[in-house]
């Protein structure tokens, strides 16, 4: 069996709710990009990511996947959603080399208390080298 790579890929963005099934699929899928500069994963907004089983895949998970294209990031952008997110927003600050985090929340999703000791977590996982990190609440466009 043959395997697809995208080493040619250098921009890729993935919507997700961050279910503990999209997460498998997510790291298999990353797999095949060696390449990639710049990477977006924004939360899905068609459904509310709460109704999705969350486990908190650990960074111990992501680390285990051997994803090539980590050193090559320079911007990441990962919608702040409860459980899976948190995670990956870790291992990318824990082992990329990127410029920018940008992390959009929702108040929807987080009350304040949750949204600075999520803060403070990140900010702790990041060395002085590491991406500036921006956090910037979502705004939500409803079609009517």
């Amino acid at each position: 069996m043959s395997t697809f790579s995208f080493g040619d890929v250098e921009f890729l963005k993935l919507y997700t709710n961050f279910s503990d099934i999209e997460m498998q699929f997510i790291a298999s899928f990353l797999k095949r990009f060696s390449n990639l500069k710049f990477l977006a994963i924004p939360r899905s907004s068609w459904n509310d990511c709460r109704s999705f089983p969350q486990s908190n895949v650990s960074t111990s998970y992501w680390e285990s996947q051997n994803l090539e294209f980590v050193p090559h990031l320079k911007i990441v952008e990962i919608s702040l959603s409860p459980g899976n997110a948190l995670e990956l927003v870790k291992y990318f600050i824990k082992n990329g080399e990127m410029k920018y985090l940008f992390v959009p929340f929702s108040e929807k999703l987080w009350s304040s208390d949750e949204l600075i000791g999520m803060i403070q977590d990140l900010k702790k996982d990041k060395a002085t080298a590491r991406p500036v990190v921006v956090f910037k609440q979502e705004t939500l466009i409803r079609s009517s």
